[in-house]
C-alpha cells in the first residue's frame, strides 16, 4: 500500500479535528452539569464545579440586572447563558458577575423572569423598610 505525504497529513488533520470536536463535546457537558442553583427567600444559590465545588450565595437586592446571551451556536441547539450582574463594590470584578451557561432556552426565561421578581420584592421591601425608620427618626424630632 503506497501513501503519500499527502493522505498522511489529511489524516492527521482529520484525527486533530475529531479529537478536538469530542474534547469540547466532553468539556462543554461537565461544563452544564457542573453548575446548579436553587431559590430560597432570601437568597440565589449558585453551585458550580466538578471536582471542586464552589457555591455563591447572591442576595436578591445585590443584583442589578439579569441578561440572557444567545450565540448562533446557543440558538441552533437551543441553550442560553444566563448572565446575574451584582452591584458590588471590592478591588475583585469577577465577583460581581454569576454566570449559567448552557441552560435551556424555556428555563432561562424562567430564571430570569423569576430573579427580577425577587430581586423587585426585595428592592420595594428595603425601600418601605428605609420609609419607615425615616418616619420614626422625624417623629423623635
Amino acid at each position: 500500500m503506497d501513501t503519500t505525504w499527502a493522505d498522511f497529513w489529511f489524516e492527521l488533520v482529520f484525527f486533530v479535528w475529531a479529537g478536538w470536536a469530542v474534547f469540547i463535546l466532553f468539556r462543554s457537558y461537565f461544563e452544564y452539569r457542573g453548575y446548579s442553583y436553587r431559590f430560597d427567600d432570601e437568597y440565589f444559590h449558585v453551585t458550580k464545579g466538578y471536582i471542586t465545588r464552589n457555591e455563591t450565595g447572591v442576595v436578591y437586592h445585590q443584583i442589578q440586572h439579569v441578561t440572557i446571551e444567545r450565540g448562533i451556536f446557543d440558538r441552533m441547539i437551543g441553550v442560553s447563558n444566563l448572565i446575574i450582574v451584582m452591584n458590588l463594590t471590592g478591588n475583585n470584578p469577577s465577583a460581581s458577575h454569576i454566570v449559567l451557561p448552557a441552560l435551556n432556552k424555556n428555563k432561562a426565561k424562567l430564571v430570569h423572569r423569576e430573579l427580577l421578581r425577587k430581586a423587585n420584592r426585595q428592592s420595594k421591601r428595603s425601600q418601605q423598610m428605609n420609609a419607615d425608620n425615616d418616619e420614626g427618626s422625624a417623629e423623635e424630632e
